[in-house]
């Protein structure tokens, strides 16, 4: 069932490639656009263990405890479909162009234009 299911998300992330600059949130889609020949601009956006736990316990309202509970099970899975699907490993900042601690940042407003700053400079 993985695998229908990432073919189907390869075929869509493809499609999408093919119309123009876009934006696409994991699925693989750096791999996949890559080996099919896109210029691809990957982006990883982490942070510390506890400030992640902090933000699921406010905007949730969770225990500490479940929060942690989620957001391990949730890492372990998304680094298991990456590494399995690409061969790189899963946030392991030599295998992105830009790395963000969104812990370090006033706000994901902040990083977004960071990001499109660093396109600019590179189109």
């Amino acid at each position: 069932m993985e695998d229908t299911l990432y073919h189907l998300q390869e075929k869509t992330i493809l499609e999408i490639g093919g119309t123009g600059p876009a934006v696409i949130v994991g699925r693989c889609a750096d791999a996949i656009l890559e080996k099919a020949g896109y210029e691809v601009l990957s982006v990883f956006i982490d942070a510390p263990l506890e400030y992640r736990i902090d933000r699921i316990m406010l905007l949730e309202g969770w225990k500490h405890d479940k929060a942690k509970k989620l957001i391990k099970k949730l890492d372990k899975r998304r680094k298991n479909y990456y590494e399995s699907h690409t061969g790189k490993k899963w946030g392991d900042m030599s295998s992105y162009h830009l790395y963000f601690d969104c812990s370090k940042y006033v706000s994901y407003e902040d990083i977004a234009n960071q990001i499109i700053r660093f396109y600019q400079g590179t189109t």
